[in-house]
Formats: structure tokens, C-alpha cells, sequence
């Protein structure tokens, strides 16, 4: 049995990403990537694009001979099932394979709402987290016309964009406006305008009490009594991290708990990506996966490297408006507010400034604006005046 000098448990961005950094920095290291994908890794934020689209080269990170040339050993449709610390090993199920650094990237799964036992019901509730769940999706909408979306979040949002000119859409959301994290009320007032004059029927304040399956279609009964009926229903409110298969390392509701060098209490190792948690919510962003998984990589080989904490942007673009946010944007308190709204030309700003320096921003329709903003934001830079 051989021996790896480490082993990646996953095949997502943060993976990958620790994979190419550790070959960058050592030619030696021996690399496996276990992954219980049937495919190799890709770019998951361009499933929502794909719905309507057929698979191409584009869609994955590297091809096969990719991982040949840069001798990094990678598994397909391997599920781990067990961490033995003491053995530095992993099984997948009988199957064992010895580690002398582990970096977990199993990333995280869609939260599953409802406890349903009615196969009819479960058969037409659908997901969007993986390559599985896209064709599965896919397949699906051939024969349907109505959809109903829980969730507007970012995912939701770019599945209805998908959706819009071929079937009937309606988006159910808890809150009483569309992505309350990423935007302000403007922001959001103006979006779901935009989403409405595309057909998109919003539902705010909204809860689903009852699901039943009724002429071979399914209605959903909202807790202010509202019915609504639907072919399928796809869920999109959030995630929860993948650690059904760990044991005994520190872990909380938001993942395995990491220091700065990206270290669990198991001094060899690692976690990055979706599943890892610097004691605050994961921001669930591709950024953050790449980067931990190179802060994993630096760590692991010696090269000390510092996480230093920081805000993720938020990228959206539907019905040609793209959207950036950056930080807190609903946190005004001794801050300086710059605002611009033209509802016409469905544009929105909005800059917050503290200290003469960008605290947050959430801008719409105007990514030359945006690039600028996210410059000076990463960079620190002090703001005179306008930044608008």
C-alpha cells in the first residue's frame, strides 16, 4: 500500500487549489485527490449557466493529462468514509490509503428542509450543488413547465435567470427581501423589479407548512394559506458542511474549526474550502476556497503563512445586471453614505465609508465602478470626497 505525502479528501476548488500549490512549491510531493464525483473537478459556479447549455472542456478545471504531467494522483467515485489519526489513514470503506498530511476539502451539501416520505414528493424536489444534481435537473425540465424556487439567494437567484424565458417561475423566500445579506433595501427592491418584469413571481415573508402531491403535480400550501402549484420544486438555502465522517476533530455547526495556518487540533491536518471555520460562518465563496487551499498547501510543507481575515465579494449577473457586494452593507453606524439610484436605467450605488476608507459597497449595472471600488477596498486605500 502506498504511502502519500498527502492526501486532498475532496475534488472542489479548494482541492485543486491546495494540489497546484503544493506541485508549484515542492516537484516531489507525492498528491492523491480522493473524490466521490464521478468527473474530474470543476468549476461549480457555472452550473447554474448550464442548465440550458450542453458540458463542455470549459467546465472543468484541468483536463486528465493536467493532473498526469503534474504526477498528482486523483480517485473518482470514491467516497471517504472513515479518518483513522492514529493510523494516518483514510478508508473508503475497505479500501485504505496512508496519509502523512491530510487536507479535508469535502465541501459542503444543500440543506434538506423538509423531512419527506412520500417518494412521489421526494422524486420531484431537486437540488443544485453538483454535477449529479445538474443532469439530474436537466433531465427533469424536459418535461415540465412550472418551477417553484425556495430561497433567493445567489444560487436562486441565477437558477430563475436560467429558467425565465422557457417556464413558469415562482421563488418562495422566508425574508422579506431578496439576497437581505449581500444588498440593502434598495438594492433589493430595485432586483426584485427587475426579476418581476421577466415573469418571475416573488414570494416574500413566505414559508412552505405542506407539501402534497395532486394530479401528478405538486402543491405546496404556505403557512399564510396561500396555494401554489408546481412540476418540481428546486431548494436553494444554503449549505451545510460535509463532516458525517469525521470524527474526533474539533468541529462546530459551521465545520472542522481551523487556526490561521489552516490547521485543525490534529497538528497534520488540514481543512480548507467550504468545510473549514475560522470561528465565524464560511462566506461559501470560490475565493475563499482557492485561497485556504493554498494557505493549507503553504502551511503543510513549512512555508509558515498567515490567514489573515477578510471580506469575500459576492458576484451575481442576471438579465444582463451584474451585481457586486462587498461587506456589511447594512451597517451605516458613524459611517459617511454614498447613494445614487436611477430606477430607469436600472442602476444602483451605494458606498460606505469609514475612517476615509471603504467599509462596504453593493453596486448594480456598473462593473467598470465596481472593479475600481473592489481595488481600492483590497488595497486599503484612503477616499477623499466622492467616491461615486
Amino acid at each position: 500500500m502506498k504511502e502519500y505525502d498527502v492526501i486532498l479528501i475532496g475534488g472542489g476548488a479548494s482541492s485543486v487549489s491546495c494540489a497546484e500549490e503544493l506541485r508549484r512549491l515542492n516537484k516531489d510531493v507525492s498528491i492523491l485527490i480522493i473524490s466521490d464525483e464521478d468527473i474530474l473537478p470543476y468549476y461549480r459556479t457555472k452550473l447554474p449557466s448550464l442548465i440550458n447549455k450542453d458540458i463542455d472542456e470549459k467546465f472543468f478545471i484541468h483536463n486528465k493529462d493536467w493532473f498526469k504531467t503534474n504526477n498528482i494522483d486523483i480517485l473518482l467515485n470514491m467516497k471517504v468514509t472513515k479518518i483513522e489519526k492514529e493510523e494516518n489513514a483514510v478508508f473508503c470503506n475497505e479500501i485504505k490509503f496512508k496519509y502523512k498530511n491530510l487536507v479535508i476539502c469535502s465541501g459542503a451539501n444543500p440543506l434538506e428542509i423538509y423531512n419527506i416520505t412520500d417518494q412521489k414528493i421526494a422524486d420531484r424536489i431537486f437540488y443544485l450543488r453538483n454535477y449529479r444534481n445538474l443532469i439530474q435537473l436537466k433531465n427533469i425540465l424536459k418535461d415540465v413547465k412550472n418551477v417553484v424556487i425556495i430561497g433567493s439567494g445567489l444560487l436562486g437567484l441565477e437558477i430563475s435567470h436560467e429558467l425565465a424565458t422557457n417556464y413558469n417561475v415562482k421563488i418562495i423566500e422566508i425574508s422579506s427581501r431578496i439576497l437581505p445579506k449581500q444588498l440593502d433595501e434598495n438594492a433589493s427592491k430595485l432586483l426584485a423589479n427587475i426579476l418581476s418584469s421577466k415573469g418571475i413571481k416573488l414570494y416574500f415573508d413566505s414559508k412552505v407548512d405542506k407539501i402534497n402531491y395532486t394530479n401528478n403535480r405538486l402543491q405546496l400550501r404556505l403557512e399564510n394559506g396561500d396555494i401554489i402549484d408546481t412540476d418540481i420544486i428546486i431548494i436553494t438555502v444554503g449549505v451545510k458542511p460535509n463532516i458525517d465522517f469525521i470524527n474526533d476533530i474539533n468541529m462546530n455547526k459551521y465545520g472542522i474549526i481551523i487556526d490561521n495556518f489552516a490547521r485543525t487540533n490534529i497538528s497534520n491536518i488540514y481543512a480548507c474550502g467550504d468545510v473549514a471555520n475560522f470561528n465565524s460562518p464560511n462566506p461559501g465563496t470560490w475565493n475563499f476556497a482557492v485561497e485556504t487551499g493554498k494557505l493549507a498547501a503553504n502551511n503543510l510543507l513549512g512555508y509558515a503563512k498567515i490567514y489573515m481575515a477578510q471580506s469575500y465579494p459576492y458576484f451575481l449577473n442576471v438579465f444582463n445586471i451584474p451585481v457586486v457586494s462587498i461587506g456589511d452593507v447594512n451597517d451605516i453606524t458613524d459611517a459617511n453614505i454614498f447613494e445614487y439610484i436611477d430606477e430607469s436605467k436600472k442602476i444602483y450605488k451605494k458606498v460606505i465609508i469609514k475612517d476615509k476608507k471603504i467599509q462596504s459597497f453593493v453596486i448594480l449595472n456598473d462593473m467598470k465602478l465596481s472593479s475600481i471600488l473592489l481595488s481600492k477596498y483590497k488595497n486599503n486605500e484612503i477616499i477623499d470626497g466622492n467616491p461615486l
